[in-house]
């Protein structure tokens, strides 16, 4: 399994600079104050759609949603750049990985299933004690169900597992095609953003070479 390869645009250009931090902060110095004008021109621009709607004739019409939809894609994309550049230094906390996913399935299974995607979770049955910064999981998870749940292969399924590998934790995601979407305007940066709290972690994020597999894996004795 590679872990670049077969992204493209930014997404692929930041997943490349996971093992070279200094690149990182180099980006974060970069973008910082083109992300926080790009931010204002944002907020000024959600201004104007709101007000734009409450005058208009028709404020319930097809192309206003495009237009929301269209802002919320590029606020994301801002807040998910400005999540890759923070400074990254984990926040360690006890827990139990198999209860965590298990708490977590029932709200990616509906997010999924707007887009008739179905999750199948298979895991272990005991516990799986883990200190890891879960906060910081949860929002490349999270990220990634809601671009699945938007951008991904429509009426298929998506296979969950974890477990415990020797001295490492797994959390494989396979579907029956690609989950890793090469073309198109919306970008995935959940992807960086993951690789990029697993390598604090000293673990790695892998795509299988045919893109229709993603692995989460870190050491199981976090220092």
């Amino acid at each position: 399994m590679s872990t670049a390869a077969q992204v493209d645009g930014l997404a692929g250009a930041l997943l490349r600079c996971v093992e070279e931090p200094d690149r990182i902060a180099l980006i974060q110095v970069l973008l910082d104050r083109y992300c926080h004008r790009l931010r204002n021109r944002l907020n000024s621009m959600k201004l104007s759609l709101y007000l734009a709607r409450r005058l208009s004739g028709n404020p319930s019409g097809p192309e206003w949603g495009r237009a929301d939809s269209a802002y919320r894609s590029m606020e994301a994309m801002i807040e998910q750049v400005q999540l890759f550049c923070t400074p990254l230094q984990p926040s360690l906390a006890e827990g139990d990985l198999n209860h965590w996913i298990e708490q977590r399935v029932p709200d990616w299974q509906r997010a999924l299933a707007s887009r008739f995607l179905r999750l199948e979770p298979c895991g272990p049955a005991e516990a799986l004690p883990s200190r890891f910064d879960w906060n910081r999981l949860a929002q490349g998870l999270d990220a990634l169900i809601q671009f699945w749940a938007a951008q991904g292969p429509a009426d298929g399924t998506i296979r969950l597992s974890w477990q415990r590998d020797l001295d490492r934790f797994r959390v494989r995601f396979e579907g029956e095609a690609s989950l890793i979407r090469t073309q198109g305007d919306e970008e995935n940066l959940a992807l960086p953003v993951l690789a990029r709290v697993l390598r604090a972690h000293q673990g790695t994020l892998a795509i299988a070479a045919d893109s229709c597999a993603i692995e989460l894996s870190w050491p199981t004795d976090q220092r």
